[in-house]
């Protein structure tokens, strides 16, 4: 019987599956079906020589609207300690999926909103992602960042879909490329990196930013371990260093 498979393309590789509702009828029990999926696939995961520590797995999974409106709800969106209580309707925000430095996580969250404002797009909270570290295997336990989410409003004079999902993929690009989004000031030193001369950071005699330069901003994005895992109006990602059975547990 002649099929879609050739044996020619066949190569060892990730393993990879999809669960589709054909009806678009929105159920949890098409993420019960895909994590089975990823728990079957654990001749295609990499571990670590302990077997502790996966190499990667994950979802990608239609953001459920249902989900985050009640999390808004019960007052787990916030923004400079105000709670989000409305995110607006479906497709009305895009959700980032951030795995920030452990250790200076608040500045890089300061300056992704400082992006958001710069491209005129409104920021209206962010979510610290519960998570169960006990499953993890050491090494995944000592690499672990600080798991959040940011909202994103769509903007009124923009169309949902594809052209919201536009600007944040410009938002994120800007983000990862080392846009401060005005954001100034001192940062962590870089090892390796000499302590540059006034003059060569764009100040002036007394320490003040020279009219004719904008201070650069490298050493506050240089130490940036920052990693956006998804950045959408319609999908989100949940993935990690996990053996395959640990991403349903953690």
């Amino acid at each position: 019987m002649k099929t879609l498979y050739e044996p020619q393309f066949e190569h060892d590789s990730c393993g990879i599956g999809a669960v589709v509702s054909i009806d678009g009828k929105k159920s949890h029990e098409v993420v019960e079906n895909t994590l089975s999926i990823v728990e079957k696939l654990e001749h295609r995961a990499g571990k670590d020589a302990s077997g502790e520590t996966g190499d990667g797995v994950g979802i990608l999974a239609q953001i459920s609207h249902a989900f985050f409106k009640e999390a808004a709800k019960k007052g787990e969106i916030s923004l400079a300690g105000k709670k989000t209580e409305s995110l607006g309707d479906e497709r009305d925000y895009g959700i980032g999926m951030f795995f920030f430095p452990a250790d200076n996580f608040e500045s890089e969250k300061t300056r992704f909103e400082s992006v958001c404002k710069n491209q005129n797009l409104k920021f209206i909270g962010w979510r610290k992602v519960p998570v169960n570290a006990e499953v993890l295997g050491q090494k995944a336990r000592d690499c672990m960042p600080e798991v959040w989410q940011g909202f994103v409003a769509r903007p009124e004079n923009c169309e949902k879909g594809l052209e919201f999902d536009k600007l944040l993929y410009k938002a994120r690009l800007s983000f990862e490329k080392g846009d401060c989004g005005g954001v100034t000031g001192a940062a962590a030193p870089v090892e390796g990196v000499a302590d540059k001369t006034a003059a060569e950071r764009g100040l002036g005699s007394e320490g003040e930013p020279s009219p004719k330069k904008t201070p650069h901003c490298s050493l506050l994005t240089a130490n940036s371990k920052t990693y956006i895992c998804s950045m959408s109006s319609r999908t989100i990602v949940y993935k990690g260093m996990f053996l395959v059975g640990q991403l349903r547990t953690f």
